[in-house]
């Protein structure tokens, strides 16, 4: 596989889906997830690919870095453009919640790039989004704040 490969997480979502298609339009084969099957029927006709990629089940990002890593895919570039979001103080954010937002936004996405950096070809490119909500935490959504400002921190620390 060449390196002008491009994942695309959350492709189901709007903006996943405008940078599918951005990236097809300039060349890349774009793989695309979804977090459901359903949704992933869903995806923009630019993804040549369509993954099922759940980021609150470790045992979903396994399968998708070792069907990767079975296929020698080369990636050129990673987006993680997926997340949940919630609203209201913390003190009443459901613990389930709480934890939702933190897979989904934070360990799911870093466990994901953790296992996907050695298919990274050459100088490949890693993007999170994750708002400017992980720089300047919002009051009323504390618990979505910390998620994305986990990723956030991750992302700028970077460190292949």
């Amino acid at each position: 596989m060449s390196d002008n490969i491009a994942l695309v997480v959350g492709a189901s979502g709007v903006l996943g889906a405008h940078i599918a298609d951005g990236l097809q339009d300039s060349g890349w084969t774009v793989i695309g997830t979804a977090s459901t099957a359903d949704s992933a029927e869903s995806l923009s006709a630019s993804c040549s690919r369509r993954i099922v990629l759940d980021l609150a089940n470790p045992q979903s990002i396994d399968g998708v870095v070792e069907l990767l890593n079975a296929e020698g895919a080369a990636l050129g570039a990673l987006i993680v453009a997926a997340g949940v979001v919630a609203f209201g103080p913390l003190a009443e954010t459901p613990a389930a919640v709480i934890d939702r937002l933190m897979a989904v936004n934070a360990t799911g996405p870093l466990r994901l790039i953790r296992g996907l950096i050695p298919l990274m070809s050459g100088e490949g490119t890693i993007v999170t989004l994750s708002g400017k909500i992980a720089e300047l935490p919002t009051a009323g959504m504390s618990a979505y704040s910390a998620s994305k400002a986990a990723l956030f921190a991750a992302s700028v620390a970077g460190g292949r």
